[in-house]
């Protein structure tokens, strides 16, 4: 059976993770494919030869040869869990959200821990809605950016709040490990967050030398100039999710509401910051009072005859519970 070679790629990259995971893969398979007298031998029993490939029955030689026929090349099994995921065609496939939320779905975990786990990524997803609602005039912009496909713009409000994230946040660890692992290793084994960052540290390890693979001897430098434009990446979908789920909603009914009340300059401002406030103090958990306040400020902003317009069109919305 041919095993895959490690390419330089990989092993370069390889050394920018935090340790070396021993490859028992082919130890592991050898020791499973022996044959039984082979086994025999190895702990020092007396094993009965094979029968002769003559002796066996018609049957069983046509079954065997049909078998070899219709079962197509053997592919070696990767020993132990792993995230790491390639086509049909060899080309790397990267997970669906974050690597880490992958990982640890594959960790066996009981149903406390596994819960103490998903509050852990639901709280970080809130904590990105958080930092767009605290910064209201910037999140807009992004999303009118992003629906004119202005990417300059988009990019740069990214920085904007790549940066202010990174403030709020634990530095990074190693190797693309946030303060997200240490999080999660309150309800983990020690075996288990042992596995959890030998997935992870494969993961990013092959996921840059995918991305490294047409460059002819890459260094380590070039190796921590990929993972860090990596890790970009997977922030600037953590906040365009963010966006979409958090503060997008809001956005759209502020435009239905200046589209149906036509307000003033001023009146707008009211109701703009009026919003910005209710998302602000309720953290985007607005409770029945974050509500009653926001609806009572935005009809005092209005004159009478924009009031009736108001109630036509926010009486249909507050029943889906966001305003």
């Amino acid at each position: 059976m041919m095993r895959r070679r490690t390419s330089r790629v990989e092993s370069v990259c390889w050394m920018r993770c935090s340790g070396r995971i021993a490859p028992v893969a082919a130890c592991v398979i050898a020791w499973m494919c022996c044959a039984p007298s082979g086994l025999g031998q190895m702990m020092g029993e007396p094993v009965e030869e094979p029968a002769p490939a003559a002796e066996m029955g018609a049957d069983s030689a046509e079954a065997a040869d049909l078998f070899s026929a219709l079962s197509g090349p053997v592919v070696q099994e990767r020993v132990g869990r792993s995230i790491v995921r390639h086509d049909a065609r060899g080309e790397f496939r990267r997970v669906s959200g974050l690597p880490e939320e992958s990982a640890v779905g594959l960790l066996g975990l009981d149903d406390q821990a596994r819960e103490y786990c998903r509050g852990v990524f639901a709280e970080r997803r809130l904590a990105m809605g958080v930092l767009l609602a605290d910064h209201l005039d910037e999140s807009f912009a992004y999303g009118d950016s992003i629906q004119k496909r202005e990417r300059e713009i988009t990019s740069e409000l990214t920085t904007f709040f790549r940066d202010r994230w990174e403030l709020s946040r634990s530095p990074s660890l190693a190797w693309g490990r946030s303060d997200l692992v240490l999080t999660l290793a309150v309800v983990l084994s020690p075996e288990q967050y042992v596995e959890l960052e030998r997935m992870l540290n494969e993961y990013w390890q092959a996921w840059v030398a995918w991305e490294l693979r047409t460059r002819r001897n890459p260094t380590e430098a070039d190796c921590e100039r990929t993972r860090l434009r990596l890790e970009r990446t997977i922030f600037s979908e953590e906040l365009r999710r963010a966006y979409d789920d958090q503060i997008r909603p809001y956005k759209e009914k502020l435009e239905k509401l200046r589209e149906a009340t036509d307000p003033t300059p001023e009146q707008w401002e009211e109701i703009r910051g009026a919003v910005a406030e209710f998302l602000r103090e309720s953290r985007l958990r607005p409770r029945a009072e974050h509500r009653r306040e926001l609806m009572g400020r935005m009809y005092r902003a209005l004159d009478e005859d924009r009031r009736a317009k108001f109630f036509e069109l926010v009486a249909a919305e507050t029943a889906g519970g966001t305003w």
